[in-house]
């Protein structure tokens, strides 16, 4: 690594919901898919396999959100909040005005 770059450090993430509300969740989604499978509406690979699609493409939206905040035109200084650059075509010419007010 070259001198003087720093390592930078995310900070530790926390579950946004409380634990309560997390085990409450899982046992409704998981009654939701037993009782299809008991009702003979489904398979149980069926809803395995469900689980794991929708489990798969949030985590596939958290990495692609991820590496789309992190690119490399994110940290561009002409993405920065309230930088415009003025751009003109090459053969326009920006006089300076003459005087004002006659």
């Amino acid at each position: 690594m070259p001198r003087g770059m720093k390592l930078r450090r995310r900070a530790a993430s926390r579950p946004l919901l409380p634990p309560a509300l997390r085990r409450t969740a899982a046992l409704v989604v998981t009654g939701c898919a037993a009782s299809m499978v008991a009702r003979g509406y489904h398979y149980f690979t069926d809803t395995a396999a469900g689980t794991a699609a929708g489990i798969g493409m949030v985590l596939l939206t958290a990495l692609v959100i991820d590496r789309a905040a992190d690119s490399p035109r994110a940290r561009s200084p002409l993405r920065r909040a309230g930088y415009a650059p003025v751009t003109t075509a090459p053969d326009v010419r920006i006089k300076a005005p003459g005087p004002v007010g006659r």
